[in-house]
């Protein structure tokens, strides 16, 4: 904070603004940040493209992810249908259908419960899916709105040939 505020500080001492040390210390935040936030604010005009470039690169991260979890869900239900296959073959090696008998294979038991697992787990990753969706959806019309914005606004080098 510069002698600006502190003269600022002053100068509303005196006429009754500021009546204690606790506000003189809550003024003196309030103006350390409200000095940040006006010096911050000053580069805002070349955010709007910083702005745009980041929507993109977020953009990019969610349909990369969204792609990603469709992916994952191909793969699963790939070995979903697999397992079904595995498992159908050992009730037909051992012609014994029932889980519940006692001689029931125990491959088949086994493939039976990494194919529940694998159920659960596709639950799972749709949900994440429609998540990841609907977040690239959200996304991609902020960048809508962005682009417009930007589109806009002239380059420097088409202002500089139009005023040449």
């Amino acid at each position: 904070m510069g002698s600006h505020g502190d003269e600022q500080l002053f100068y509303l001492r005196d006429i009754g603004v500021i009546p204690d040390r606790l506000n003189q210390r809550v003024w003196r935040w309030f103006v350390t940040l409200t000095w940040m936030f006006f010096s911050w604010g000053a580069g805002m005009e070349q955010s709007k493209a910083s702005v745009l470039r980041r929507k993109q690169f977020e953009a990019s991260e969610k349909e990369t992810r969204a792609a990603l979890l469709g992916t994952i869900t191909r793969d699963f239900d790939d070995m979903i249908a697999q397992l079904e296959g595995q498992i159908a073959a050992e009730e037909d090696r051992t012609n014994i259908k029932d889980p519940c008998h006692s001689a029931y294979s125990t491959f088949a038991k086994a493939a039976a419960k990494r194919r529940q697992n694998l159920l659960i787990s596709v639950a799972h990753t749709r949900a994440m899916l429609d998540i990841a969706k609907r977040e690239l959806d959200e996304v991609a019309a902020q960048l809508l709105d962005l682009e417009p914005i930007q589109n806009n606004q002239p380059s420097l080098a088409t202002g500089a040939i139009s005023a040449a």
